[in-house]
């Protein structure tokens, strides 16, 4: 079992990872994570004046147009071949069913 966390780009990992899946025949269970669009922006916004972002996460976004512009023009949920899809909804954190989401990680890693 190995783990993999990243914002893929459809268009290009897909293949990348269904690759490796046929080679070695592992399980893919893909937890797609997103939230409405001001949301994540807002989010964006306080990381960067937080001081504590990662130098390697800084993108250059020229408002919440902009983010909008690259959000809607990329796919990050994978097209993994058989793989378990969970989507989650994060604009609101406190309504993540963390239970939910253990149970479908836990079951399908055994």
């Amino acid at each position: 079992m190995f783990i993999v966390e990243g914002n893929f780009d459809n268009k290009y990992a897909s293949n990348i990872f269904n690759s490796i899946k046929s080679k070695y025949m592992y399980k893919v269970v893909q937890l797609y994570c997103y939230a409405n669009c001001e949301i994540l922006y807002q989010r964006f916004i306080n990381s960067n004046l937080s001081g504590n972002r990662h130098p390697g996460h800084i993108r250059d976004i020229n408002g919440i147009d902009d983010l909008k512009n690259k959000i809607i023009n990329r796919n990050f949920k994978l097209d993994i071949e058989n793989s378990i899809n969970l989507d989650i909804d994060t604009t609101n954190f406190a309504e993540v069913d963390f239970q939910e989401i253990f149970q479908v990680v836990d079951i399908n890693i055994r």
